[in-house]
Formats: C-alpha cells, structure tokens, sequence
C-alpha cells in the first residue's frame, strides 16, 4: 500500500532521532544550564568577596581618618594641654576646698530650715484636702439646690395652670355630695337634651342637602352652627364628672401643693448656707496661698543650700576624672601613632580592593568613568546577573521545547509503526495528533533558539533541528498512509 514502508521507515528513524534528541537535550541541560549556573554563581561569589573587602576596608579608613588628624595634632600639642590641664586642676581644687568650708557651716541652718518647711507642707496638705472636700460639698449641695429650685418652679407652674380647675371643683362640692349629684343630673339631661336636638338638626341638614335644598353659603352656614352645636356638647360633656372623680382631682391638687410647700421650705433653709459658702471658701484658698507663698520662700532656700552641695557632689568625680585625663595625656602621644599606622593599613586595604575589582573589564570602565567602585562592583554583577539569568531561561525554553518535541515524536512514531503494520484508525489518529504536536513544539524550539543565538552550542542546536526535520517527513508519511488508506476504502 502506498506510503506504509514510508511511514514504517520514517517512524523508525524518528524513534531513534528522539531517543538521540533526548539524549542530546539531557546533556545539554547540565553542560549548558546547570553547570554553566554553577560556575556564575561562583563567580558572582568570589566578586562579591572582593566587593565586602573594599566596603571593609572603605569602613576602616573613614573610621580611623578623625583619629588620623587627631593624632598629629596630639603629637604637636600634647605637652601644652598637659601644662593647661595641671593649671586647671589646681584651680579647681582650691575652689571646691572653698565650697566645701561654706557647706559646712551652713548645714545646721538647713536641717533647721528642712523641718520646718516639711511641718509646713504637711499643714498646708491638710488644709487643702479640707478646702477641697468643702468645695466638693458645696459644688455638690449647689447642684442639688438648683435641680430641686427647677423641680419646685416647674411643679409650681403646673399648679397654677390647675388652680382655676381646682376652684371649681372646690366650688361644685362645697355643698356636699347630694347637692353635687343633682347638679350633675340637671347636667346630664341637659347634655342628653341638647344631643338630642343635636342628632335630629344633623338629620334635618342631611335631608336637606340630600334634596338640593340648601348649597353654597347657606350649606356652609348650616354645618358651621351645628358643629359649634357639637362642640358645646362636648365642652359640657367634659364637665359631668363623677363625685369620687372630683375629689380625687381635689386631693391631688392639695397633696401636690403641700409638697411645693414642704420643698419651698426646705430651699429657703439651704439657700443661707449655699449663699454664706463662697465667702468661706474664699477666705480658706486666701488663707491657702499665703501658705504657699512662704513653703515656695522656704523650699527656695534649702534648693539654693541644695544646689550648692550639688556642684560640690559634682565636681569631686570631675576633679578625679582631670587627674585620670592627665595620666592619659602621654598615653594618647603614642596612641596617635598607632592610629596613624591604622588608617594606613585601610588605604592599603582599599587599593587592594579596588585592584581586584579591576581586573574585571566592566568594573574597571565604569571605575574609570568616575563610578564609585563599590557602586560600579554591585552595578555590573546586577547587570551580569540579568544577562546570565536571561541566557540560561532562553536555553531551558530552547532544551524545553525540543526535549517535549522529541517525547511527543518518540510516542508518536511507536504509534506510526504500530500502525504501519496493522492499520489502525486509533494508533493514526493518535500518530496524527501527536505528530503534529512534535512538529509544532519542534519548529517553536528552533525558532526561539534562533532569535536567542542557539547556534553557539552546536550540538543542540542540531538535535533541535533533526527534530524538526524527523517530525516534518513523520507528518508528511502518515498523512500519506492515511490518504491511502481513505483512498483504498472508498474504492471498495
């Protein structure tokens, strides 16, 4: 049948193209990714060595400079400071000998003075607690008077709007409670009777409207005298209260103005008191600050007395601390030697540093194009750092894709034997698919490669090609075996 040796020959040579693609790409891997990763990684290390050694030795020089200067100036100057010092110390000496004299013979007027200004303090604490607690006391009673002077003027309002009701209830019973009850009957039948007519002068209006009879203004007339009508009625209702109702409202109105009085006495005995309190806190903060004044007087002396043994407290450490710095005065001559000789050392150290990081090309340009060189170090393996990241990524899509091509053509070309000496619509299709797929993972890696200079490592860039070409003449042989074999069947 046509195109079956094709596709048996071709399957075979691309099992073998994929195994060698596999291979190959394996290889490639560790040579060109893995070891090549390595190999910057120390190189990037040992940079950075060089690079920390120059920011030590940098760290050195600026640390030791101010003790460079330092140090010549101490070699010129040493003996005139130690002359200075020794004039200083005798001075100072005979000062605090002075002080201490002084000291001495006021201390007893201090602790005298200490024991009163204490007794004062606690008497003036005292008093001020006790001004406190009758301020809150009257704060307090001031704030009571004056909520229940608004209770009161409040309550008192409220009585005086009842009084006129109260007068006549009073009046209404004051001839007991039969009288009460006839006149609450007369009412009564007043009302009954007015409602009466009331319902039937409705009546008579409804019909009347009903019939066209009245309209407009007379209609308006009309309905305005019998709702004045209603509102008598009720008014009049509103005044038929039960007996027991009324003395209930009597004696409501009597208690509540017998506690208005009760309260009215009770503010008019608080008001003296409140009134007679300012004054008497007045006087207590007056009599307060005159204190004051004099434990601020007293305690100004025993701070001056204070102050004074103070500095003496002080000066002592400070006298003892300018014999220690004469001592030390020869000592730093010698010192300001062996600080020069440090400084000297961290130049070293720096031209050390600086030699090293030129030996690279990069570093030594951008050094030379004025770039600080710990700058110009850290600059160019950034800089290197992306390019090498950028190669090995392009390498592992490059290996990537020809490695998944070759796996996918390996399957594939099993299927194509398979097929080439059975015939199987399973194992084409599966040939087709897989095929196709190879050639297109084939044909991306030699593309990519290509843009990113694959070919400088010749042998994978070959075996990408060979994929690419194994996967091309495997498509072009199935498709042909399955065009045949179309071709066969639709004959039959």
């Amino acid at each position: 049948m046509k195109g079956q040796k094709m596709l048996k020959v071709v399957s075979i040579l691309l099992i073998i193209a994929s195994l060698a693609v596999i291979v190959v790409g394996g290889l490639g891997v560790k040579q060109n990714i893995l070891d090549i990763k390595t190999q910057k990684e120390a190189e990037a290390a040992d940079a950075n060595a060089s690079i920390d050694k120059l920011e030590a030795g940098i760290a050195t020089l600026e640390s030791n400079r101010a003790a460079y200067e330092q140090g010549k100036e101490d070699l010129e100057a040493g003996q005139a400071q130690y002359d200075a010092g020794m004039k200083q110390l005798e001075e100072s000496q005979a000062q605090y000998d002075a002080g201490s004299a002084e000291l001495a013979k006021n201390t007893a007027a201090y602790n005298e003075g200490k024991a009163t200004y204490n007794s004062g303090l606690a008497q003036y604490n005292a008093g001020l607690a006790e001004y406190n607690k009758k301020k809150a006391e009257y704060e307090a009673g001031l704030a009571q008077y004056t909520a229940g002077k608004a209770q009161y003027d409040a309550g008192i309002a409220l009585l005086n709007e009842k009084t006129a009701s109260y007068q006549t209830a009073k009046a209404a019973v004051a001839d007991g409670k039969d009288a009460y009850e006839k006149i609450l009957a007369a009412g009564q039948a007043q009302y009954d009777a007015g409602l009466e007519q009331y319902n039937s002068n409705a009546a008579m209006l409804e019909q009347a409207k009903a019939a066209g009879l009245l309209a407009g203004d007379a209609l308006a007339e009309k309905e305005a005298l019998l709702a004045e009508a209603k509102k008598q009625l009720d008014e009049g209702k509103a005044k038929l209260i039960p007996y027991d109702t009324v003395m209930g409202l009597i004696k409501e109105y009597e208690d509540g103005k017998a506690q208005l009085d009760a309260a009215a006495a009770q503010l008019d005995a608080a008001k003296p008191v409140l009134d007679a309190a300012p004054a008497q806190l007045a006087a207590g903060k007056k009599q307060l600050d005159a204190a004051s004044a004099q434990l601020t007087a007293g305690k100004a002396q025993l701070q001056e007395y204070e102050a004074g043994k103070a500095q003496l407290d002080a000066a002592a450490p400070q006298l003892a601390d300018g014999k220690a710095q004469l001592e030390d005065a020869a000592k730093q001559l010698a010192d300001g030697k062996a600080k020069l000789t440090e400084f000297e050392d961290g130049q070293a150290q720096i031209d050390a540093g600086i030699a090293t990081l030129k030996e690279t090309a990069g570093i030594a340009a951008k050094i030379d194009g004025g770039m600080d060189p710990v700058a110009a170090g850290r600059e160019y393996l950034a800089e290197q750092t992306v390019i090498t990241t950028k190669e090995l990524t392009d390498r592992m899509i490059v290996y990537g894709a020809f490695l998944l091509a070759a796996v996918l053509g390996f399957i594939a070309a099993i299927l194509g034997a398979g097929a080439a000496k059975m015939p199987s619509i399973g194992k084409i299709k599966g040939g087709i698919l897989l095929g196709v797929l190879a050639l297109v993972f084939a044909l991306g890696s030699n593309v990519y490669g290509f843009m990113t200079a694959y070919q400088d490592y010749m042998l994978q860039a070959v075996a990408a090609g060979a994929i690419l070409v194994f996967s091309i003449l495997y498509v072009i042989a199935i498709f042909t075996y399955k065009n045949a074999l179309v071709a066969l069947m639709t004959a039959e």
